[in-house]
């Protein structure tokens, strides 16, 4: 049992002794059994627990050693369950696999489901050497490290149940993490800590013999939107449109734009629509279905979008496309898994107040920047959501069905048939829309204030933030630079003075941050992870750094060769084109930002960069936030940096 302030969970971990290298097969067997169990779809625990709503997040994860292996379990409890209720739960989906009682299909569409992601995570570069260094580890030649689809295309409903009666016994332990205070904690006297001057205009021979090995400079290559993307439309709707000329899967997704203030009802909405099924399938069948056919689907709402995504095998796009279009027509309501999610809902919240994290960066946050209602905030009030039904949540769906929407596709498919596939069976008709953006209102503060919340911990979290310009495109590329070399890196001047000179943080960082919008201003955000009784030292050094910030000429001359080696290295392709057209259109841009980064970065000095931290970042009102315990927090030293004030967690969760 471990104690501790943050939400209840239970991990299993069982420990496998077999060395990888002595059986290179062993691997690829146990990563068929965690598929078998989670693939985000049709696996028994994914339609047992997670989909059933019998556990929160409920996982399975595979970890192959070179020396001997683990298989995790692990889950969250839902609402009034105890862990000792959930333990027998996870336990029993291994028992599952033991006896035999899945489908045989499903042992053919996980082997499928392996090739699709091997394709896909090939895709990448840094997967492809990552594979590498995976053999090198473990000790395995190449041509058996390959033999993975091999060995899952010979595996057999009765090598599963074998391989689980064999590896899966007694051999676990059980890890309850609970609510409480941890009675048995060890403390040392704290140490007297001298800063360590850090020599950052110094070489070590080392630096000296691995920088003069030549190597070809990297020209960049930028995207050329133009050629790249075809615009074009299905009926009303616009379509983005690009071509996978690299494998058989596709992506096709409908995006609705929403307010930047958005009703609450959508964020349930998307959680809702996963766990229903339709006229003709239940939603655990059409789970099924989607995974016999090597496709998925899913909902997701982020900052002002909504979007319906559908993606797989090209072969199975129409039969895909043609499932979805007709469970999203008729699907039918279940109150009984609205109201486990209703349940669900208020003990996330409830457990929310429980993490430090979700406490400073999001509600604290929140608090700090937004009058009023914030995106943290702007929830569903308790008595609402109890009340709400069904009906209620897919009016609002199906009113925002009919709204203006654009396609995006990326895949192997011509762009003829895409049009025929999308425009024969996405069957709706388009109502006028228009509205007036609702947005979110900012504060902007003339002095400097702190704000603590209390969080009986020894540590303490620290986040300085100060409201800068609205947003100017411009700014771009200057804050880039800046953020390489002040604070966005382990190489930047705040972590190598806060941290490793100073001992004042154990975590360090400070950025002058990219709105989302163009509606929302610039934020310089400060993060100093520290003990209780350094936040005094913590703060005077780390104010000091922001307000006069020191000049280094070699690390000012590393982070600009740093961002633009960075893009010259950079190749955006794929999927990706689409999403970074519409993040460079967002900022205002119709090419690629990055070329306004790189074109301006190369010419930046360092007199150009103090100028921009000295318009945009120094002398702004800061508001500095604390969580911590108060029984060790010097408030009287605090009062210097600002007005103090106590937070409570209702005022800043807003329940």
């Amino acid at each position: 049992t471990v104690m501790g302030p943050n939400a209840e969970s239970i991990s299993i971990t069982y420990r496998l002794d077999v060395s990888v290298p002595k059986d290179p097969t062993f691997r690829s067997k146990l990563k068929m059994i965690q598929m078998m169990l989670t693939n985000g779809q049709a696996g028994l625990m994914d339609l047992n627990l997670n989909q059933a709503q019998k556990a929160m997040g409920a996982y399975a994860y595979d970890v192959p050693f070179k020396d001997y292996s683990m298989f995790m379990l692990g889950a969250k409890p839902i609402a009034g369950q105890t862990l000792e209720e959930l333990e027998p739960l996870l336990l029993n989906q291994i028992s599952e696999l033991k006896h035999g009682n899945f489908d045989e299909w499903l042992v053919k569409a996980v082997v499928n489901d392996y090739k699709m992601s091997t394709m896909l995570q090939y895709e990448s570069n840094r997967a492809r050497a990552d594979a590498f260094v995976d053999a090198f580890i473990w000790g395995l030649d190449w041509k058996d490290y390959l033999e993975d689809v091999n060995t899952f295309q010979k595996m057999t409903k009765a090598d599963i149940q074998q391989f689980c009666t064999h590896y899966f016994s007694s051999n676990y332990v059980v890890v309850y993490k609970r609510k409480g205070v941890d009675s048995t904690i060890q403390k040392v006297l704290k140490p007297k800590i001298s800063a360590v001057p850090v020599n950052r205009e110094s070489q070590s021979e080392f630096y000296k013999k691995i920088f003069s090995i030549p190597s070809p400079a990297l020209l960049p290559v930028f995207v050329d939107y133009k050629k790249e993307i075809t615009k074009d439309s299905i009926k009303t709707l616009p379509l983005l449109y690009k071509k996978n000329t690299e494998n058989g899967l596709f992506t096709l997704q409908y995006s609705w734009t929403l307010d930047r203030k958005y009703d609450p009802i959508y964020g349930l909405m998307v959680t809702y629509l996963d766990y229903l099924g339709s006229s003709s399938h239940s939603a655990e069948q059409l789970k099924e279905e989607f995974y016999k056919l090597g496709c998925s689907y899913s909902f997701h709402i982020a900052a002002n979008e909504l979007s319906i995504s559908l993606s797989g095998l090209q072969e199975n796009f129409p039969k895909a496309l043609a499932l979805l279009e007709s469970s999203i027509r008729t699907m039918k309501p279940d109150t009984a898994a609205l109201n486990q999610i209703k349940e669900n809902t208020l003990k996330t919240r409830s457990d929310n107040k429980f993490s430090k994290d979700i406490i400073l960066r999001s509600a604290l946050a929140g608090y700090a920047k937004y009058e009023g209602v914030n995106p943290f905030t702007n929830i569903i009030p308790e008595a609402k959501l109890k009340t709400l039904s069904s009906e209620e949540v897919l009016s609002n769906f199906y009113a925002l069905y009919q709204r203006p929407h654009k396609v995006i596709y990326y895949g192997p498919g011509e762009l003829k048939t895409v049009k025929s596939v999308v425009g024969k069976l996405h069957k709706v008709k388009i109502l006028p829309y228009s509205t007036t953006m609702q947005i979110y209102s900012y504060k902007a503060p003339t002095t400097n204030n702190v704000y603590w919340v209390n969080y009986d911990m020894v540590q303490a979290e620290v986040l300085l933030v100060s409201r800068s310009v609205d947003f100017i495109k411009e700014l771009i590329p200057d804050l880039y630079l800046y953020n390489e070399y002040f604070g966005g890196s382990m190489g930047s001047l705040v972590f190598q003075e806060m941290r490793e000179s100073r001992a004042l943080a154990y975590s360090v960082k400070s950025t002058f941050d990219i709105p989302y919008m163009p509606s929302d201003p610039y934020y310089s955000n400060s993060y100093i992870g520290t003990q209780a009784d350094k936040i005094h030292e913590a703060l005077d050094g780390m104010i000091d750094l922001i307000e006069n910030m020191p000049e280094s000429d070699l690390l000012f001359a590393n982070s600009r060769i740093s961002i633009l080696e960075t893009i010259a290295s950079q190749r955006v392709t794929k999927l990706a084109v689409l999403s970074e057209y519409e993040k460079s259109l967002r900022m205002g841009y119709s090419t690629d930002i990055r070329k306004a980064i790189y074109d301006s970065v190369s010419t930046m000095t360092f007199m150009d960069m103090r100028e921009f931290q000295q318009t945009y970042i120094k002398g702004k009102p800061r508001t500095i936030l604390i969580v911590g315990s108060k029984e060790k927090i010097d408030f009287n030293s605090l009062s210097q940096y600002g007005e103090v004030q106590e937070l409570t967690l209702e005022e800043i969760f807003g329940y």
